[in-house]
């Protein structure tokens, strides 16, 4: 009979250690949030519409999380490639009216920003056939609160020649 009691009595340590590491890992490590809605609901298409430049090709819209996969912090990320063919004039009010553009898409789902760092580079080169091809780079990130996440975008426009490409991540 003892032997009963004693295997029952190890049996109720084992289980309630088990239980107990379980419940602390669950309680440490809650389930993070899986991103506000202006990462899940912006549009890259609406923004472009705005200025004028319907005609981007979106190369990639593609969300991740966690981001990276093996981080601690699990975040998510969200990020939007798009390329578009466009004259000279038309790249540069487009290029000119990138940043402010970004804000105003933030600022319409209720996000508040809390700071900036720009990064904008115009430069010209030859290109033979005494051509020369005029290259920007508008390099903004925007550091933004929206429901109690802090997120960052960093909303690239590489333009060279007729070609545009911008890059969009959102990470939270």
């Amino acid at each position: 009979m003892k032997l009963i009691w004693l295997l029952f009595l190890l049996l109720g340590l084992i289980l309630g250690a088990t239980i107990g590491f379980g419940l602390s890992l669950w309680m440490l490590y809650p389930t993070p949030g899986t991103g506000t809605v202006l990462l899940h609901k912006f549009s890259f298409q609406d923004m472009a519409q705005n200025a004028g430049q319907p005609a981007w090709e979106i190369l990639e819209d593609k969300t991740y999380f966690p981001f990276p996969p093996q981080a601690r912090a699990k975040r998510t990320a969200r990020r939007i490639v798009a390329r578009s063919s466009m004259s000279d004039e038309q790249l540069q009010a487009f290029a000119r009216q990138f940043n402010d553009l970004m804000k105003q898409e933030m600022t319409r789902f209720g996000a508040g920003q809390t700071g900036q760092v720009n990064c904008n580079l115009i430069a010209s080169r030859a290109a033979g056939d005494h051509k020369s091809v005029r290259t920007e780079l508008h390099l903004p990130r925007l550091y933004y609160a929206l429901e109690g996440t802090q997120g960052v975008a960093d909303a690239w426009l590489i333009a060279e020649g007729d070609q545009a490409t911008v890059i969009i991540c959102f990470t939270e």
